[in-house]
């Protein structure tokens, strides 16, 4: 398979991982609030997750614009 056909589908994919992270955690936080340290702790996971599947998105479109 072509290089960009790859990178274009990792793109789909993480794309899809972050706006599914972006919705566990709002149900998350609606269902059960931010109450105990836990909670805390996984709003914390969430957000670095987020952070990382939006870092890995700006990666791949740089690399899809530098690779014309």
């Amino acid at each position: 398979m072509n290089k960009s056909v790859l990178t274009i589908v990792r793109l789909a994919f993480f794309s899809l991982m972050l706006v599914a992270l972006v919705v566990l955690m709002i149900l998350n936080i609606v269902e059960n609030g931010i109450r105990t340290g836990t909670d805390k702790i996984l709003l914390a996971i969430f957000i670095v997750l987020i952070l990382w599947a939006g870092a890995r998105i700006f990666g791949l479109i740089n690399s899809l614009r530098n690779s014309r």
